[in-house]
């Protein structure tokens, strides 16, 4: 509106003042719409308002502006898709290195968990052999024959007298005559004192 009047062109101002009339009216803003409806009827039209060389530059004026308009729109949202884009991949490359350093760490623990282990295994087999050799070192300090030895051992696996008999091809009564000699050579009173 500025430059219509600059260029006092009557027939662009008319337009204008038209163009506002209808837009304060479809936003219920009567008292603006009045306002250019009135500008708008003051200005007739005549041969002297038609197409005249302000109005060119008018026209020309408008497509700059225009232009200019539109290319700040249009850098202003390369602008905004480059912050989205950086913002994206500043959000991956977080959760990229936030998943590397979860997976290092669970390989770790992983790792960690399995030397336990294995440690664990070969201190159970050290106290275990360790235990056999101190009980094994303590009967066969005895004068007890193999045979007896493999009795305490099948007595120490929880096995009755019949079930020692089967295993190892003898009569009950054979087990218990062995059992009778290795508590008297040991010093003890039954089976439970074995374990």
């Amino acid at each position: 509106m500025y430059y219509a009047e600059k260029y006092k062109t009557d027939l662009y101002i008319k337009n204008l003042a038209i163009n506002m009339w209808e837009f304060y009216t479809h936003q219920n803003n009567l008292e603006k719409a009045k306002y250019y409806r009135e500008i708008a009827d003051n200005l007739k039209e005549d041969d002297n308002t038609l197409i005249n060389i302000n109005s060119l530059k008018l026209i020309e004026l408008e497509k700059k502006l225009t232009s200019d308009y539109l290319r700040k729109e249009y850098e202003a949202q390369q602008k905004k898709q480059l912050l989205v884009i950086v913002g994206f991949v500043i959000v991956l490359g977080i959760l990229g290195y936030l998943g590397i350093t979860l997976f290092k760490n669970k390989k770790k623990r992983l790792e960690v968990e399995s030397e336990n282990l294995e440690i664990r295994k070969k201190l159970d087999e050290i106290l275990f052999n360790s235990k056999n050799e101190t009980e094994d070192s303590d009967f066969k300090n005895t004068n007890l024959t193999d045979r007896q030895l493999e009795i305490i051992e099948l007595v120490k696996l929880g096995k009755t007298n019949k079930e020692i008999g089967a295993e190892l091809y003898i009569s009950e009564n054979t087990v218990k005559y062995h059992l009778k000699i290795i508590y008297n050579t040991l010093g003890i009173e039954n089976r439970w004192d074995l374990r």
